[in-house]
């Protein structure tokens, strides 16, 4: 065993987001957990740490923010206007894809001892500037200044510096796909099959069946296919 990435969470920075020291929130705002689910990571983290004592092995924990796959941006637009619906983790969030991403860069990251990263978006799920959302739950904190206008509250930043970690997907570009999809009409199918599809550019094949020899050979994974 030469090195170990696992799964820790974001709940070790004080879930639901009631205690708030600062924002955006980043590894220094550890450990505060307010559940049995993240007391069990943050004492993950710390066998973490004296086993890669022990070990002199890189043990690195990834505190993933609220995982979305692709098919999970459709229940976006029921809370994208709403903070509250939100306050429990800050509006973070974090592409599955990138998950995938942040797992490979742990793996290949030179690091020596125990490490663990907050893994989140660049952006916030709502579709509210940053700074407007957290006035609605959090009036009396203020945003740096270098915070993007929908920016995240939990700091990747270290991930970044030491990971190599950078996010590439955004529920907004999802967003953006599916509002080109639904913007196209039946009009504009029909003149691009029209345009494509004529007798100019048409292919034909003609198929003739042949004969198959006395024993028809039989696959050896015929039990595996799909």
């Amino acid at each position: 065993l030469q090195r170990v990435v696992y799964a820790s969470s974001e709940t070790t920075l004080g879930l639901p987001f009631d205690e708030v020291n600062y924002v955006p929130g980043d590894e220094g705002h550890y450990p505060y957990p307010n559940s049995t689910y993240s007391l069990g990571k943050v004492m993950t983290e710390a066998m973490a740490d004296q086993v890669s004592r022990w070990a002199h092995i890189p043990f690195i924990g990834l505190r993933l923010s609220n995982i979305f796959t692709v098919d999970d941006y459709a229940a976006q637009p029921g809370f994208a206007k709403n903070p509250e619906a939100r306050r429990w983790n800050l509006f973070g969030y974090i592409d599955a894809r990138d998950v995938a991403q942040a797992c490979e860069d742990a793996l290949e990251a030179h690091l020596t001892g125990a490490h663990a990263f907050i893994i989140a978006a660049d952006d916030i799920i709502l579709d509210l500037p940053s700074r407007e959302a957290l006035a609605a739950i959090h009036p009396d904190l203020t945003v740096d200044d270098d915070v993007a206008e929908f920016g995240t509250l939990l700091s990747n930043a270290a991930a970044k510096r030491a990971l190599g970690f950078a996010p590439k997907h955004s529920w907004r570009d999802e967003a953006t796909l599916l509002d080109g999809l639904r913007a196209v009409t039946a009009d504009e199918v029909q003149a691009v099959a029209r345009r494509y599809f004529d007798d100019d550019t048409l292919s034909t094949a003609r198929l003739e069946p042949q004969a198959l020899g006395a024993k028809r050979p039989r696959s050896p994974f015929a039990a595996a296919r799909h």
